[in-house]
C-alpha cells in the first residue's frame, strides 16, 4: 500500500510575520481555475479571498477578525444594509431613467433590526404599487427589484409613501443609483426620456440642470445616497454637486472610481478646492491585491469619505464580502435584493457575525458615512 501524501495549501517565508501566508502552487492553480470559471471575478481577487481565509483558519479566529488585524483597525462595526426596491428595465417604453432605487435602515439600533426594517419595507413597497397600480405591475427583474412604468419624482414618492405607511420615517432612507452613462449625448446632455417612444426629445437637459433636478429631489425626499448621477468622464458636475449637497448626502464616485482605482487619490486630494464626490463604491470583485484593498479602504477613511462594499457582477454564494466588510467597518454594504440566494447568504453571513460578536457588536448607523 502506497502512502499519499498531502501538500500544504499555503506556507510562511522565514522572517516574516506568521499573519503573512503564501498560498501553494496548489492553491494558485485552484485560484487561478475559479477566477476563470467567473470572468468577472479577477484572479487576484479570488486569490486575496484564499490567502484571508487560509490565515483565519491557521491562527483560529473569525475571518472579519484576521481582516482587521491585518488591516490595523481596531473597531469591527456591522454595516447599515442597502436593498434594492425598483429597477430600470432596458426595453423600450419604460418611462424611467435612473437605474435602480434602494432603501437604507439608517436610524437602526442593530444589524437584525435593520434587516426587519428593511424587508418590511420592501413588502410595503409591494403593497402600495399593487394598490396604486393594479397587481399586474408587480413585476421583479433579475435584479430584484420592481419595475415600473413611471418616472422619478413618482418613484420617489411612491417609496417616500411606503416608508410612511411603514411607520420608518426616520428610520429608513432612499439611495438613488442613476448609471447616466445610458442616457448621456454626445454633446454632454442627458435625455431623461431615451427610453421612450416616440421621444420628442423635450427632457434632453444640461449636465447642470440634471444637477439642479438632483438637488431639489434631495431637498424633498429622504435621500442619503446618489451614485453615479453623472457620466463617468463628466466631472465637473461631480464636484458642484458635492459641494451643495455633501453635508446631508453621500455622493458616491462608483464608476469613475472603480472603472480608474487611480482617480481615488485624485479625488482626495481635489479637496483643497472641491471634491468630486465623498464616498467610495468598492467592487470587491475588481479590486487587486489585499494591500490594495485595505489601501483604498484607509486612504478613502482617513479623509472621511463613506466606502460602501459591493460585490460587482458575477454573485456567487461566496459570503467573503460580509466578513471584509465588517472587517475593514466599511459602514455600508449593498447586496441588492434580500430575498434572493446570492444575496440572501451574504446577508444571514452578517446577521451571525453580529451574534458572535454579542454585547461587542456595533452597527453603523448613522457614522455608515465615515467609519
Amino acid at each position: 500500500m502506497i502512502a499519499t501524501i498531502q501538500k500544504p495549501l499555503f506556507f510562511w517565508k522565514k522572517g516574516e510575520s506568521e499573519s503573512v501566508i503564501h498560498l501553494s502552487p496548489a492553491m494558485n492553480a485552484a485560484a487561478a481555475a475559479a477566477a476563470s470559471s467567473s470572468s468577472p471575478m479577477n484572479y487576484d481577487y479570488v486569490k486575496m479571498m484564499h490567502i484571508f481565509k487560509a490565515g483565519a483558519s491557521v491562527l483560529k479566529i473569525p475571518l472579519y477578525k484576521h481582516i482587521a488585524n491585518l488591516a490595523g483597525n481596531p473597531r469591527i462595526v456591522l454595516p447599515v444594509p442597502s436593498f434594492t426596491v425598483i429597477n430600470r428595465v432596458s426595453h423600450a417604453g419604460n418611462k424611467l431613467a435612473t437605474q435602480e432605487f434602494n432603501i437604507l435602515p439608517v436610524e437602526s439600533s442593530n444589524f437584525k433590526l435593520a434587516m426587519q426594517q428593511g424587508i418590511q419595507t420592501h413588502e410595503t413597497v409591494h403593497g402600495v404599487i399593487a394598490m396604486k397600480y393594479g397587481n399586474k405591475a408587480v413585476q421583479v427583474c433579475d435584479e430584484g427589484g420592481f419595475t415600473l412604468n413611471i418616472k422619478e419624482k413618482e418613484c420617489l414618492e411612491l417609496l417616500k409613501s411606503a416608508i410612511d405607511e411603514s411607520e420608518y420615517t426616520g428610520s429608513v432612507f432612499i439611495g438613488m443609483d442613476v448609471a447616466p452613462y445610458a442616457f448621456r449625448n454626445e454633446d454632454k446632455t442627458y435625455d431623461l426620456k431615451f427610453k421612450e417612444d416616440n421621444n420628442d426629445v423635450s427632457q434632453k437637459i444640461s449636465r447642470d440642470a440634471l444637477k439642479d433636478l438632483y438637488t431639489s429631489f434631495v431637498k424633498e425626499y429622504p435621500i442619503v445616497l446618489i451614485e453615479d448621477r453623472f457620466d463617468k468622464d463628466d466631472l465637473e458636475p461631480y464636484a458642484k454637486l458635492t459641494e451643495e449637497v455633501r453635508d446631508h448626502v453621500l455622493i458616491d464616485g462608483d464608476v469613475p472610481l472603480v472603472s480608474f482605482l487611480k482617480r481615488v487619490p485624485m479625488a482626495i486630494e481635489s479637496k483643497s478646492n472641491t471634491e468630486i464626490c465623498n464616498c467610495l463604491m468598492l467592487k470587491v470583485s475588481q479590486m487587486g491585491s489585499v494591500t490594495d484593498c485595505i489601501k483604498t479602504v484607509k486612504m478613502a477613511k482617513e479623509h472621511f469619505w463613506g466606502v460602501i462594499a459591493c460585490p460587482g457582477s458575477g454573485e456567487t454564494e461566496d459570503t467573503f464580502i460580509a466578513d471584509l466588510c465588517v472587517g475593514l467597518s466599511m459602514g455600508q454594504i449593498k447586496v441588492g435584493n434580500p430575498f434572493s440566494d446570492p444575496r440572501l447568504v451574504i446577508h444571514l453571513r452578517l446577521k451571525k457575525i453580529e451574534i458572535e460578536l454579542g454585547s461587542e457588536s456595533l452597527y453603523a448607523g448613522w457614522n455608515f458615512r465615515h467609519w
